[in-house]
């Protein structure tokens, strides 16, 4: 099979169970991951780098509320 067709099978399925849990009532959250080789050490993003939503509470006050403190 071709690895596009892979990927697209992987999309649809991703995107069924997606529709699943909103139909259900549950709480979705959108994120885009990407992966990039650095070709300089001092380029490459360690976890400490990436931010963190609850760490900018004035961005959506309302609604997260419900998180729990870092």
């Amino acid at each position: 099979s071709d690895n596009c067709d892979d990927e697209s099978k992987l999309n649809i399925i991703s995107c069924t169970k997606t529709q699943k849990y909103i139909q259900k009532g549950f709480q979705v959250y959108l994120a885009q991951v990407t992966s990039k080789k650095a070709e300089d050490k001092s380029e490459e993003k360690l976890l400490k780098d990436v931010s963190i939503v609850r760490e900018f509470p004035k961005v959506f006050p309302e609604d997260l509320s419900g998180l729990p403190p870092a």
